[in-house]
């Protein structure tokens, strides 16, 4: 999948709901043109699947600045970002993450970055205010308006399976 400018049409998935344990893999490339700005990129993205949802994605892949993370739900207002570090232009990202599903801290958040653990924690993972409690994958580049020149990211081979 190649993505460009303001967003890219999410590939038809189901929703992940409360217990489900699922494993995630894929490729991400910033390919070495990529131009970087201050302002918030998100790259992946699991998003409540109530429309009316007062808050932001339950779990999401970002890029601001020269620094990646990944966020993860905290309450209405925030999230804790549980891993970052500095972007790697030109390099594929092999990216394996394990997700417990949950409104309670019984979720769980595993990832894997280029074969090395960087994630092992219990957190929240869906959002307990907003119903029905489940969240659907997104992938694209989606960024601040303010960010007004073409840039390009690659994904590859997204695939998932249940546990």
């Amino acid at each position: 999948m190649v993505v460009q400018g303001q967003k890219v049409v999410s590939t038809n998935n189901p929703d992940f709901k409360e217990g489900e344990i699922v494993h995630y893999y894929w490729w991400t490339l910033f390919p070495s043109s990529f131009v970087t700005s201050s302002s918030w990129h998100v790259w992946t993205q699991w998003h409540q699947t109530n429309n009316d949802a007062c808050c932001q994605p339950d779990l999401q892949f970002v890029l601001h600045g020269n620094t990646i993370g990944l966020q993860v739900y905290k309450n209405a207002q925030t999230s804790d970002t549980i891993w970052s570090e500095p972007l790697q232009l030109g390099h594929w990202y092999r990216l394996q993450l394990i997700v417990k599903w949950s409104t309670t801290n019984q979720g769980f958040v595993q990832l894997w970055v280029d074969g090395r653990n960087v994630v092992n924690t219990n957190h929240i993972t869906l959002d307990p205010t907003s119903t029905p409690h489940s969240a659907y994958m997104k992938q694209g580049l989606y960024r601040d308006k303010t960010i007004n020149h073409d840039q390009t990211i690659y994904h590859d081979g997204m695939a998932f399976h249940y546990h």
